[in-house]
């Protein structure tokens, strides 16, 4: 049998001082019994802490959502990017547990701790169907996340961008790199999320030591910008401009002083897209070698933060 850990966990949309047992609307008996429902662990939980809303807001309207325990599937209803929900630290002391990993209790509980749960922190976790991607564009515009990616947001990312470059051993070897760098803080990876989608990334290198003709690359307050990508059919909308944005500014608010960034010089387009950004400050010209061995020549430019 299962052993029973010291405290469950209970996710809700709403505050209680106490919780009580209500009656429960599955779909097999284990799931529609009248109680308390818990997991053992805060992630299980976390779907259920989400605010979804019935669209229209009232006792006519309608809300259908799936969950595998960790991701949310939202099929039909709304809700707030910038809302919160709540998951309830409870003892375990009157759960039983029920299935493979829902614990119930049948009298009320009384919580050792609430934690206010961020919409924006779990957006990611959150898929739309077309139908309530519509209902969200109504009611809150393009639902549109800037955020430090976690851990499995960077995994996910480089799981496509080396698929869709199969005859490239390139990106396997900068997802390796990518991934240990950022575990060990020598980058910052940062995302723009819509609707669950990652759709742009760019990532920051705190302490960038190019080489011995950096012309001060390398100084203290001076981060390296690299890997600006957006997802095709979002380009052009202005999603990346609020991601450099976001970043920029979360990087002045780390101390930084200067951001800099490479260019290719055939890349025109890119060359005046940056300068329209600010970043106008020649530095120098370098190369920069692929892992397959290709050499590339760089033009590096800065910005004062």
């Amino acid at each position: 049998m299962k052993e029973k850990p010291k405290v469950v966990y209970h996710g809700s949309q709403y505050l209680f001082d106490v919780l009580k047992p209500r009656q429960a609307n599955g779909q097999c008996e284990a799931e529609a019994q009248m109680g308390i429902y818990a997991a053992a662990t805060m992630e299980e939980v976390i779907p259920f802490a989400m605010p979804f809303r019935f669209y229209p807001d009232c006792p006519e309207g309608k809300l259908s959502f799936d969950s595998d325990g960790i991701k949310s599937y939202l099929r039909y209803g709304s809700i707030d990017p910038n809302g919160k929900g709540y998951v309830y630290v409870l003892p375990s002391d009157s759960f039983e547990l029920i299935d493979e990993w829902e614990w119930l209790s049948r009298t009320p509980v009384k919580p050792l701790q609430v934690i206010d749960v961020s919409v924006k922190d779990y957006w990611h976790t959150i898929s739309f169907s077309e139908e309530a991607k519509r209902i969200q564009q109504e009611l809150y515009g393009e639902p549109y996340v800037c955020k430090i990616a976690s851990a499995s947001e960077v995994n996910e990312k480089w799981d496509i961008l080396v698929k869709e470059h199969p005859d490239d051993s390139n990106w396997a070897v900068w997802k390796k790199d990518v991934i240990a760098e950022i575990s060990e803080g020598k980058q910052i990876p940062y995302y723009g999320i819509f609707c669950g989608e990652i759709i742009c990334e760019a990532y920051a290198v705190p302490n960038y030591t190019p080489g011995e003709d950096d012309a001060g690359l390398n100084e203290d307050g001076t981060a390296y910008l690299s890997a600006f990508r957006t997802v095709k059919q979002y380009r052009g909308k202005g999603y990346f401009s609020q991601l450099l944005h976001f970043m920029l500014e979360d990087l002045r608010q780390k101390g930084f002083a200067r951001a800099v960034l490479g260019v290719e010089p055939c890349e025109e387009l890119n060359r005046q897209m940056y300068f329209h950004w600010g970043f106008t400050e020649k530095m120098y010209t370098g190369t920069c070698t692929y892992p397959d061995g290709t050499v590339i020549e760089v033009e590096y430019y800065g910005k004062r933060l």
